[in-house]
């Protein structure tokens, strides 16, 4: 970032005074215009200030003569860079304290206790914003870039900050903010999911398949819907608080299939993912090269049970943004292209909940057929014993969540 100080003034028209016009130049092509040529004055000038001049645009018109040494120090002040004269007379410029904090910092960064190290990108070019007052904060446990982004806000700054919290402002406001942060800075709060996914396979039967596997596990749990938690949804929360009853019952019932049964730690605030499944090759794109010859390229991609948790943690509660997705690959019989077609269902849904709740999450069927002969397979068809028989499949996941900070 370059940082531009501009002055643009007019003096007393009946006066004959002093012109220049310097758009976007550097602090020392100023100084050289002015005090040198203009004003015949000797003067030195710190290192600092010719590695790394500000840029500043100055436009005055019948400016009177007595005043340009004023107007120009008036400028370079505001740029940071201060003017002083020696024992000897000499008129020396060099950078505020200010500014050469800045200098410093913009090419630092401090480690956990706040003394420097390595190189800092993102300051480099805001020191601008920088003024007499500010200081560093080394977060604890929450990231530089979140308490940045709040510091930025309530000091109304505008600063990219890696390594520590960078906060400018008058003294009183800092600290307040700082108070802020602080507050703030404390460790992420994260749940412990324990995920059971079961697939619930019976005859087809007429209602809701995702009711009746609860009622198979009613009877050998002695356990009742408590409440429903979305109107319309498959989603529920059960009575029993014992997760390892519920995988108990699964696990001696032939209708239910343990798919996995994965434990989940989830911070405040992040995704958790469950995906059980395997990766299909798919066709992906077809060229042919300069002899007509077909080149196919080849994608795999995911089928199976997708399971996506997104806990927001609350003093009393803890908000689950749940995403339920089934999918599997199908033989494509409606177009030429000779590859599998995806099927995809979705259940999107957010629950209340308190730790320890035990939720059920279903409503996904998917039906099947399947055939089955009896007989030799030499004789003719008409003499062999042939049945079809129609399942639905329901997919459940049982999910407890229990805080753990």
């Amino acid at each position: 970032m370059v940082v531009i100080f501009a002055l643009f003034l007019s003096g007393n028209a009946f006066s004959a005074g002093l012109t220049l016009r310097m758009d976007q130049v550097p602090a020392t092509q100023l100084l050289a215009a002015t005090y040198k040529n203009m004003l015949g004055k000797s003067y030195a000038v710190d290192p600092l200030v010719i590695t790394n001049p500000p840029l500043v645009t100055f436009d005055v018109q019948d400016w009177p003569a007595e005043k340009l040494a004023s107007t120009v120090d008036a400028v370079l002040a505001r740029a940071g860079i201060e003017k002083s004269v020696t024992a000897d007379g000499l008129i020396y410029f060099s950078l505020s304290k200010e500014a050469q904090h800045m200098t410093s910092l913009s090419g630092l960064s401090f480690d956990a206790t706040g003394a420097p190290s390595a190189q800092l990108p993102g300051l480099a070019g805001q020191a601008s914003q920088l003024s007499s007052d500010f200081s560093v904060y080394a977060p604890h446990d929450r990231t530089v870039a979140s308490l940045q982004a709040v510091a930025n806000q309530l000091l109304g700054t505008n600063i990219d900050a890696r390594d520590v919290v960078i906060l400018v402002g008058d003294q009183e406001r800092v600290e307040k903010v700082r108070y802020v942060l602080e507050s703030l800075d404390q460790v992420v709060p994260e749940v412990q999911a324990k995920v059971l996914v079961v697939e619930f396979t019976s005859s087809e039967v007429e209602g809701n398949t995702f009711e009746f596997a609860l009622s198979a596990l009613s009877g050998k749990l002695n356990i009742g819907v408590t409440s429903l938690l979305a109107p319309g949804e498959s989603v529920l929360k059960i009575a029993t608080g014992d997760f390892s009853a519920i995988l108990s019952a699964v696990s001696g019932d032939s209708r239910f299939s343990v798919v996995s049964s994965p434990v989940l730690r989830v911070k405040d605030g992040k995704t958790g993912t469950v995906e059980v499944g395997e990766e299909v090759p798919t066709l992906s794109t077809t060229s042919f090269d300069n002899q007509g010859n077909a080149q196919q390229s080849i994608k795999y991609r995911s089928a199976g049970v997708i399971f996506e948790l997104k806990p927001t943690i609350m003093k009393n509660r803890i908000e689950l943004e749940l995403k339920q997705q089934i999918s599997d690959f199908k033989a494509n019989n409606t177009s030429g292209i000779d590859s599998p077609t995806l099927s995809k269902r979705e259940l999107s849904t957010v629950v209340q909940a308190r730790d320890g709740d035990l939720i059920v999450l279903g409503g996904l069927d998917q039906k099947k057929e399947s055939a089955s002969g009896r007989g030799f397979s030499f004789l003719p068809r008409f003499m062999r014993s042939n049945s079809s028989e129609k399942t639905r499949t329901q997919v459940l996941i049982f999910l407890q969540v229990d805080r753990l900070s």
